[in-house]
This record gives structure tokens, C-alpha cells and sequence, in this order.
């Protein structure tokens, strides 16, 4: 461990882990949901044995671990449940979640709610709770189905602390949704990726839900082999995951959105280059051939649309990070943009059509110090793509 990771994990011990640091440390939070199943996860302070209550149903328990994984099933279709965890002699309140109907979801984007750390001197300078936590109270008020992380939860993803302090910030929202996250740079660094699969387990996967098909890449292999020694794990490239979004591209029957934390362009040039040229065309001709309506990414700390032969590429990185001026070289594709605020984006979607809106929070000082004005969930740009109402008007057609 580096000093900067000691003198880092100190303060977040200070912070986040009080005299009532016992039971359940991060979560519950919910993944893997389908129409009748779903995987509560929790992380406990001692390896224990838990019970998961669920209102209507069994008990059920978990074997003895840190991170433990249930996998609840014979659940009913679009239907909410209310649950609890008891872990330690500790029990949480009641929290609930929702299985998948097939009709219609909505989720919300965030990206990029690490921690502030100053990279000179290594000092923590705000915490998630701080900044990310301002746009976690607003998420928890629309009540979506599912939360959609684009990378970089984290600052530091060895350091354990950073993680109660992710989980810690994302509380208002984080156990009543189904949370579906892809890996950024600062939350699989340089050592090893063990947290990450401890809490999360896959890099790239596939989420059904409803009508939308999501699939999360990781496009941090590019960097990470450069930190790594030659006998720590190899990770599989972009080329073997290109194999597998064009697979589950082409086998998807629902509207199609695919999440990865590096975008293919943005207005700062050098990050375009997280892949190759000719990964970024196979990946654009994927997205044109089988109708892709996002991508959503972060990596830089802004918000820019772009569009692209009917595909929306969104770079959500504005929900906690460091903010930064844009970049010099926008691609001609650039269809609006945001700096220096902090914000997130709410969707509905069927299987007609896609409708969202771009949500501002707060103004966010040029030196990142100050909240110079916050909002609430003021709209600064709405989507669409499909039909609204297609299916309406197909079933006056019939009559």
C-alpha cells in the first residue's frame, strides 16, 4: 500500500465507518433482475451468515461470506416487493424492489461520481456524499426502475473505503432500484480487479429488462495493461468483447442501448484513442447495422450529445467528479453540450420508443471548490427516438 492509499483509507475511516460501523457495511443493492428473479447483494463487516426477508415469501439465507450474492426466484412478473437483510444481529429497515414487466421501464444515467482528490498533495477534498449525493436524493425522488452507472464509481477501486463512501453517498436511491454499472479506469486500477468482481462480478454482460436489452462493456483494457506487471491477470481486449456486443446485438429482439465508460469521441482529442481507429469503426457499424439508440459513457468529466447515424452518444461523466473546461477539438457530430454542472438523465421506454430528459442539479465553481447554484432537477434537453405512439395507434387501426 502507497502512502497516498494510507493517508486516503485514514481519512475515509474518519468519515464514513462511525462508532455504528457494524452489520451490513455496503447495501443491500439489487442486480440481475429479470420478470422473476433478481440477486440482492450486501456487503458484511464480518464473514456471517444473513436472512433475507421478502414480504409474501420465504426467508431466505446466505452462507457464510463478506460479499455475499442471493439469488432470489419464483418471483411474480411487474410486481414490488418489500425486503430486509439481517446480518450480525443487525437488520436494516425495510427497502423494496420491483421484477421487470414487459411492457415498459425507466431508468437513470449517472457517471463519474468518484471521489475529489487532490493529485498533488493526495488529499481527499469531497467526499461522494458532497457532490454525488446531491443528485442521489433526486434520483430516489422519480423512482425509477434502474439506475445505469457509465464508470468510475470510485476514485481508487483498491480502496475499500471509497467503496462504503460510494454506497454511502448512493443511499437514497441505491437498495430500491436494479443497479447495472460499467467499469471505469479508477474502479479496476492498477493492481487487481478482485473489488470489482467481489461486489460486482462481471466486466462486460447483457441485462434484459422489459423492453430494452442493455449491454455493458469494458473499455479500460487499453489502459490497465500499461500498470501491470507481466504476472498479474491479463484481461480480455476490446476485440474479444466486439465478438460478443456483435452476438448479443444480433440475438436482441428489444430497443438496444450499449454502456462503456471511454467514449469513441469527444471534444477532447486524446481520449478518443481509449480504441483503435478500426475498433471505433467496427463499433459505430454495429450501432448502424442493428439500430442502436444509446450509447452512454463518461470517462470526461462533462456532458456532450452527439449524434450519429441515428445513434445517441451521450458522455454522462457529470454526477460527482472533478468537473473539467471541454476539450478543443468537438467532433462535427456535436449536438449539444454542458460544462461545469453537475447532472444526471431520466428515460422511459417501451418497445415504440425511447423518451428522456437531461437533468441539471447544480453549477459547479471553474476550480471545483464551490456548489455556485443548485436546482432542482432543472430539464436542459429531452430525447426521443421511435414512436410514442405507435402502438396506440396501431390498436385504433384494428378497430
Amino acid at each position: 500500500m502507497n502512502p497516498r492509499t494510507v493517508v486516503l483509507s485514514i481519512t475515509l475511516l474518519l468519515l464514513f465507518c462511525g462508532p455504528a460501523c457494524a452489520g451490513v457495511a455496503m447495501g443491500p443493492y439489487i442486480t440481475q433482475t429479470t420478470e422473476n428473479s433478481n440477486v440482492i447483494s450486501f456487503v458484511t463487516d464480518n464473514i456471517s451468515e444473513s436472512i433475507i426477508e421478502i414480504q409474501g415469501c420465504d426467508a431466505v439465507s446466505s452462507q457464510p461470506a463478506r460479499y455475499h450474492h442471493v439469488q432470489i426466484e419464483n418471483l411474480k412478473k411487474d410486481t414490488q416487493y418489500l425486503y430486509r437483510v439481517t446480518a450480525d444481529g443487525e437488520t436494516t429497515p425495510w427497502y423494496q424492489f420491483k421484477t421487470f414487466g414487459s411492457d415498459k421501464i425507466t431508468f437513470a444515467v449517472v457517471g463519474d461520481t468518484q471521489q475529489i482528490v487532490n493529485e498533488t498533495t493526495n488529499i481527499l477534498e469531497f467526499s461522494e456524499t458532497e457532490r454525488h449525493g446531491l443528485i442521489a436524493s433526486e434520483i430516489a425522488s422519480a423512482h425509477p426502475d434502474i439506475v445505469i452507472h457509465t464508470g468510475d464509481l470510485v476514485y481508487d477501486g483498491s480502496v475499500y473505503e471509497y467503496w462504503t463512501d460510494f454506497f454511502a453517498a448512493a443511499n437514497p436511491y441505491i437498495h430500491n432500484v436494479t443497479f447495472i454499472a460499467a467499469p471505469g479506469n479508477h474502479d479496476i486500477p492498477y493492481i487487481t480487479y478482485s473489488l470489482w468482481h467481489d461486489l460486482f462480478g462481471d466486466r462486460y454482460y447483457t441485462a434484459d429488462a422489459g423492453p430494452v436489452t442493455f449491454i455493458i462493456l469494458d473499455t479500460s483494457v487499453k489502459i490497465r495493461p500499461n500498470y501491470y506487471p507481466d504476472d498479474v491477470v491479463v484481461l480480455p481486449d476490446i476485440d474479444t468483447q466486439l465478438i460478443y456486443l456483435e452476438s448479443e446485438l444480433g440475438t436482441s429482439e428489444g430497443r438496444k442501448i450499449v454502456i462503456f465508460h471511454q467514449p469513441l469521441f469527444s471534444s477532447n482529442d486524446p481520449y478518443r484513442q481509449q480504441v483503435t481507429d478500426a475498433q471505433r469503426e467496427k463499433m459505430l457499424e454495429l450501432f448502424d447495422c442493428y439500430n442502436v439508440d444509446f450509447v452512454f459513457g463518461g470517462h470526461e468529466h462533462w456532458y456532450e450529445h452527439y449524434l450519429m447515424n441515428g445513434t445517441h452518444h451521450i458522455i454522462a461523466g457529470t454526477s460527482g467528479a472533478a468537473m473539467i473546461p471541454q476539450g478543443i477539438a468537438p467532433v462535427r457530430e456535436l449536438k449539444s453540450s454542458q460544462y461545469h454542472t453537475l447532472g444526471w438523465q431520466l428515460f422511459e421506454a417501451t418497445s415504440d420508443s425511447i423518451t428522456g430528459k437531461r437533468l441539471i442539479a447544480a453549477d459547479i465553481s471553474p476550480d471545483n471548490q464551490d456548489v455556485l447554484k443548485i436546482y432542482q432537477s432543472a430539464v436542459a434537453e429531452k430525447y426521443r427516438v421511435g414512436n410514442p405512439f405507435a402502438t396506440i395507434f396501431a390498436a385504433w387501426q384494428k378497430k
